[in-house]
């Protein structure tokens, strides 16, 4: 993520530490906006679903519901795009090296 991002990312904790919901609210908003600079795209997007959980927690938090949902969902995108790179990074570690994992049983709890 960019240097705004974390700025603007780290004024939100604060803003909701000191119980300013809507001031968290426009500081996560405003991190998120940063992030659609296209030199940004396709970098690591946990970071992106954890900023749309704490969207979708404070509109739950302000009775906001039907915004929380569709913060909770991108959130969600978000995970699963993650979830799936790495799916694809353990497969070609497998393929490359299959008998990395077909070794003991510490090796397959990786």
């Amino acid at each position: 993520m960019g240097l705004l991002y974390l700025c603007f990312n780290n004024q939100a904790n604060l803003a909701n530490r000191l119980g300013d919901v809507p001031a968290s609210i426009k500081n996560l908003e405003a991190a998120l906006e940063s992030t659609k600079d296209p030199r940004l795209v396709g970098r690591d997007e946990l970071p992106l679903a954890e900023s749309y959980l704490n969207l979708a927690n404070a509109h739950c938090y302000m009775t906001n519901h039907t915004r929380a949902m569709a913060f909770a969902e991108e959130a969600f995108n978000f995970a699963a795009k993650t979830a799936e790179r790495i799916q694809e990074i353990v497969y070609q570690m497998k393929s490359q090296d299959p008998a990395r994992f077909s070794g003991s049983d510490d090796e397959k709890s990786l």
